[in-house]
């Protein structure tokens, strides 16, 4: 990946801000429905994401206790001993067969105003979705939660997580003095990387959050309306 020298950075969330998905739980369910995970692992996620289950509950308190994602750590087990080439293949098909129909047409096209060597996408989600992701939309830099490896194959544990650390993972990655010239993201844990930035682009789903990015005086409010959020319907 091109460490993008001294140019001025254009940051750019994935999930929830270019594709209407949560990439991670979605790639994991779309791996177990066509079969690449064991169908055993598809009554484990139901378990762990109903709200029904009691074990949902208690996962859901130790997060606000502990400030954790608990659930993408537990998520990320059903990955344990895949290969890392085949886990790659199954995200570019995830990319093909699902994420294409979600794409979200305002952000995906404000991004086209903007040199691809400038761009960067950081996202909390797994880094194999995200390389495909990187790829398929023209974009060689990208930072994502990293995953544990052993002889090529997933331990099931995660190496480093990014969320809410992505201006220090940019730092790490570009250098500290980094320039952030732009960042688009839906996600609350980029208010330090969008006061940081020299202009920003909130990507809202309503009301709530409007209210939320209009105090900062940088950034520009682009609204997602229902008509507008898919390119390929």
């Amino acid at each position: 990946m091109d460490r993008l020298g001294k140019r001025k950075v254009v940051v750019a969330d994935i999930c929830n801000t270019l594709f209407d998905s949560n990439t991670t739980y979605d790639f994991i369910k779309y791996c177990i429905r066509t079969g690449r995970l064991s169908p055993i692992n598809r009554h484990i996620y139901n378990i762990l994401l109903s709200r029904k289950s009691p074990l949902y509950w208690l996962i859901a308190i130790n997060e606000k206790v502990f400030k954790k994602d608990l659930f993408k750590v537990l998520v990320v087990k059903f990955l344990k001993g895949c290969k890392v080439d085949a886990v790659q293949k199954w995200s570019d098909d995830f990319f093909n067969d699902y994420l294409t129909k979600r794409a979200i047409s305002p952000t995906l096209l404000l991004l086209k105003n903007f040199n691809s060597a400038d761009v960067i996408l950081i996202s909390s989600t797994l880094r194999p979705i995200a390389a495909s992701i990187a790829k398929n939309i023209g974009f060689a830099n990208f930072l994502a939660t990293e995953l544990e490896v052993e002889n090529n194959v997933y331990t099931g544990n995660i190496q480093h997580e990014l969320s809410g650390r992505k201006l220090e993972a940019l730092r790490i990655y570009a250098g500290a003095g980094v320039d952030v010239d732009v960042v688009i993201s839906d996600n609350y844990t980029d208010l330090e990387l969008m006061k940081y930035s020299r202009e920003s682009y909130a990507v809202c789903y309503n009301e709530k959050q409007e209210k939320f990015w209009s105090q900062l005086p940088q950034v520009s409010i682009l609204k997602i309306a229902p008509e507008t959020l898919y390119i390929d319907k």
